[in-house]
């Protein structure tokens, strides 16, 4: 099961032996929680993170990671839902609207 939110505060990182990949998040190759580090980071790039043909790849991608266990978390960033949530706050209808249109289409 995937489960797809916007996320407004620090990022925590999951703790030590839980595999997760990070898509186009800022900073995902420092360690958090005494150097706990993703087992999959793909740093924030702001001109990828405004393109829809990439949200596609990172989505397929973060499945495929679900699908055959390289991971139990993936976190997908894309800039249009964070733009959206720091102009109308992390749970508006505007972000959840924008959230699920960008699954549906994808």
């Amino acid at each position: 099961m995937m489960l797809f939110c916007p996320i407004s505060q620090q990022f925590l990182s999951p703790a030590p032996g839980i595999k997760t990949s990070l898509y186009l998040w800022g900073r995902c190759d420092v360690g958090f929680r005494g150097g706990v580090v993703p087992s999959k980071c793909y740093i924030l790039d702001n001109k990828l993170s405004m393109e829809d043909s990439q949200l596609q790849k990172n989505l397929d991608a973060a499945a495929k990671d679900l699908k055959d266990g390289t991971a139990r978390l993936v976190m997908v960033y894309h800039d249009s839902v964070d733009a959206k949530g720091h102009s109308k706050g992390p749970d508006s209808k505007e972000v959840v609207s924008l959230t699920k249109f960008l699954l549906f289409f994808y």
